[in-house]
């Protein structure tokens, strides 16, 4: 087994008699450019330029898209966002399919059936919702009306313990 030393130094040239290089700084670039990746060549960047050395040559638009490169911890987050923002849109479906009358539950399976959006339907969805608003609004603005004039007349009324409690009670007997 041979051991590893270093190359004797007459093997090694002396810097002054190779001919001039001027050190030009390469920046390692974590992701490729867009033509490079069409491409799939190496994407390099000199010296802080603009653009990588193969779109420069063939004179096209170098353009990094990192939220593209599903490496980043951006692009997940991005991605985590998207399907949280779908999953509530679907669980606001389901609720609402369980909850609504036959007529808005056919309107919203015609809509599925004709393979809508998912924004379009979350877009009916929050037009149904804003309108529901509205007219719990004012049915509470009415029972409020109601219930203030309920209080007038029955302000004494004392409520009993089994009205109070949600539990029934129950009577135990103590061991002696």
């Amino acid at each position: 087994m041979q051991s590893l030393a270093p190359a004797p130094s007459s093997i090694i040239s002396t810097p002054s008699l190779g001919p001039k290089v001027s050190a030009v700084r390469v920046r390692k670039a974590s992701a490729a450019c867009g033509e490079c990746k069409r491409l799939k060549t190496k994407c390099i960047f000199r010296d802080k330029a603009a653009a990588c050395e193969n779109c420069t040559k063939r004179h096209l638009s170098c353009t990094l898209d990192l939220d593209r490169d599903m490496r980043r911890k951006s692009a997940y987050k991005k991605r985590i966002e998207e399907l949280t923002e779908e999953r509530d849109t679907l669980l606001q479906l389901f609720q609402t399919l369980q909850d609504s009358s036959d007529a808005n539950s056919t309107t919203l399976l015609k809509m599925i059936r004709s393979k809508s959006s998912l924004s379009n339907i979350q877009l009916y969805l929050s037009t149904k919702h804003q309108q529901q608003r509205s007219k719990s609004a004012e049915t509470v603005d009415s029972s409020q009306i109601s219930t203030e004039t309920n209080r007038h007349t029955l302000s004494h009324r004392v409520l009993s313990i089994q009205q109070l409690l949600d539990m029934p009670t129950r009577c135990i007997p103590a061991d002696s």
